[in-house]
């Protein structure tokens, strides 16, 4: 019997972005092109129960190949991804792995510990009292993020103390007051761009460089930017590895700022990178084909 390729989303319109939509329909096209069994599952449909009937859920040796954004649904995505791996679904990343790239401070500071390059980063918590001297260490601008978060959303750009302080002030009165958010150094010289990076397996597939032609700093095609061909030399492909290798991750995109004497800083790993943007450039490659081919 052959095995089935499962789509995960989420029925939300708000959470399923036009990104994830782009993922479905070309993973739903290749499915039909090369007549494999495919069905769409949606997160809210699922119950997760160790005595229940799994017929209508993917098995032993079928491919689920997840586009719910990671803070989605967060808890429940994490126990379905647990509950497919043990039950011998193919997943693309283990359950840990993807937790991991879903946190910018534990990859960054997992990273930074195996060597990697990363732009000084700090992490504090809302409810913590804090003053300029505080932050002497660190050159205007900084970069403030939340751990969590994708397609370049709370993400702010920094120039001074004053603003820091009162993005503090404000995050303070709208969030728990044990939150947390990340300051971190910023690239000037990468102000508006960045490198995204798709490796698969050990290879790297390829990458692009993003670029946001208006006056935000951030690159993030879903914010505006656009993208165009990125050769990769020895030390980007030497890096992604090594990446990959320390958070044990099978498929990402990785994302590189360059500084003004190209030195490459990794700022993210994304799980479940869109494909759209990249294809687009890589007009030859399929990443939908290169994971589901390898997997069924």
């Amino acid at each position: 019997m052959s095995k089935k390729l499962w789509i995960l989303a989420n029925r939300s319109d708000q959470a399923l972005s036009q990104t994830k939509r782009d993922k479905i329909s070309g993973s739903v096209a290749y499915a039909k092109k090369k007549n494999l069994p495919y069905e769409v599952i949606y997160i809210e449909d699922i119950v997760l129960d160790t005595t229940a009937s799994k017929k209508n859920l993917p098995g032993k040796g079928d491919f689920l190949l997840s586009v719910v954004k990671s803070e989605t649904r967060k808890e429940k995505t994490r126990y379905i991804l647990h509950f497919f791996q043990s039950s011998g679904v193919k997943l693309v990343n283990s359950p840990d792995a993807i937790e991991i790239m879903a946190d910018k401070w534990l990859t960054n500071s997992i990273l930074a510990h195996a060597g990697i390059p990363v732009p000084h980063t700090r992490l504090i918590t809302l409810s913590e009292v804090y003053s300029e001297s505080d932050f002497s260490d660190f050159s205007f601008p900084v970069v403030v993020k939340t751990p969590e978060g994708s397609l370049g959303n709370g993400v702010y750009w920094i120039e001074n103390y004053r603003e820091l302080e009162d993005l503090l002030s404000f995050s303070y009165s709208v969030s728990s007051k044990e939150s947390q958010l990340l300051v971190q150094q910023a690239i000037v010289a990468s102000k508006g761009t960045d490198i995204r990076v798709i490796i698969s397996h050990g290879t790297v597939i390829g990458a692009i460089k993003r670029t946001n032609p208006g006056h935000s700093f951030k690159a993030n095609l879903k914010q505006g930017g656009s993208a165009t061909l990125y050769p990769t030399d020895e030390k980007l492909i030497k890096l992604s590895k090594k990446i990959a290798s320390v958070l044990g991750v099978n498929f990402a995109g990785i994302d590189f700022l360059v500084d003004d004497q190209k030195n490459y800083y990794l700022t993210e790993v994304n799980a479940f990178p869109g494909f759209k943007g990249f294809e687009s450039v890589h007009t030859s490659v399929s990443l939908v084909q290169e994971l589901v081919d390898r997997y069924l």
